[in-house]
């Protein structure tokens, strides 16, 4: 095997090893969650809940038909009327939404906020950081026609404390906001080749969506995939070199 053949064996090797890591490392799972420093860390963060009808698997789009939502009020949170209601309401919708991989925890938090819980029905932590969120007993009472002041604001708007405290009842800069998942959700890494038809997005009947448009990733060449191909080139010349 002459000295070109040799190097450019060892370029091809070391391509290939490059490669297959790349593959591996892309094949990765991604967790489905917003960046968000004030999460609520008590409780898990529900990602099938947050992740865009039309990016779902066929099975799960098909457990979202099940529970109820179409797809406009799955892309929307708090548009489906079942959402305004706690999971020990839901009657025969639990095992639907159980079968979501919603817990009813993650369904009363993150999905309800406990907005269909009585006053009385709030643990005493809940109860005063509700209070620092402007409610009262009688004005919780009537929370489904009017909310606090404080509601009015958005998330960049609210202080560091308000957030933490708007983090009890599992809010997130863009649940707070009331945000289209198709604003800020993005596809996972690997996409399912039947993907279902999309509409403009519905608003939520009580805020004017703000739009917060996901950043758009665009394609790159990993870098050792840029490596392995400047190995090929470099020791390629090398090798054109010793055979002149």
């Amino acid at each position: 095997m002459t000295a070109y053949h040799q190097a450019l064996a060892i370029c091809m090797a070391l391509l290939a090893t490059a490669t297959t890591t790349t593959m591996a490392q892309q094949a990765q799972p991604v967790a489905i969650m917003p960046a968000e420093s004030f999460l609520n860390s008590k409780i898990p963060f529900p990602g099938v809940r947050f992740q865009q009808y039309r990016w779902l698997s066929d099975e799960d789009r098909q457990k979202v038909l099940d529970a109820g939502y179409t797809p406009e009020e799955w892309d929307q949170p708090t548009l489906a009327v079942s959402e305004s209601v706690p999971f020990s309401d839901l009657g025969i919708l639990q095992p639907k939404i159980t079968a979501l991989g919603l817990t009813q925890e993650q369904w009363d938090c993150y999905v309800n906020n406990y907005s269909g819980y009585k006053w009385s029905q709030l643990s005493s932590e809940l109860q005063i950081h509700a209070i620092a969120l402007g409610w009262t007993p009688n004005t919780w009472a009537n929370r489904a026609t009017s909310k606090p002041d404080i509601f009015r604001n958005f998330w960049d708007e609210l202080s560091d404390p308000i957030k933490k405290t708007a983090g009890e009842f599992c809010y997130f800069e863009n649940t707070w906001n009331e945000d289209n998942l198709r604003y800020w959700t993005t596809a996972p890494p690997s996409v399912h080749t039947t993907q279902a038809p999309t509409k403009p997005p519905t608003a939520a009947p009580s805020r004017t969506i703000r739009p917060t448009i996901a950043p758009i990733a665009l394609a790159s060449t990993s870098p050792s995939l840029s490596i392995g191909l400047e190995l090929l080139l470099v020791v390629g010349t090398a090798a054109t070199f010793m055979m002149v």
